[in-house]
């Protein structure tokens, strides 16, 4: 039941990294709507290299992917919301407040 019930994940241009690859965990899941703006685009994975001299580099080894394979430069959100954010009253934040909306919706099988 659980892998049916509905999500709502907000990004924008500050969901990055780790960030990202948790949204990307979501991406592809039915009844799972993306609410916001494209992610920064860090979705990386990385290792620390010790090189000569104790000096070390970090090295992007690989691009992480959603459920389906498909890897996203940014992630694009189905719902686009653009600077509504209000961070002081939530239940004003634009992205909050479609996303209580597909909340309310009824789950269409």
């Amino acid at each position: 039941m659980i892998d049916k019930s509905k999500v709502a994940v907000i990004i924008g241009g500050l969901t990055a990294s780790s960030d990202e690859v948790t949204a990307l965990a979501f991406k592809g899941r039915s009844n799972t709507v993306f609410i916001g703006e494209k992610t920064m685009g860090k979705t990386t994975s990385n290792m620390v290299v010790t090189l000569p001299f104790d000096a070390i580099m970090p090295l992007s080894t690989g691009y992480d992917c959603d459920r389906n394979g498909i890897y996203y430069k940014q992630i694009p959100p189905d719902v686009i919301i653009s600077k509504q954010d209000n961070f002081d009253d939530l239940l004003q934040d634009k992205n909050i407040q479609e996303a209580i909306q597909f909340f309310n919706k009824k789950i269409i099988s």
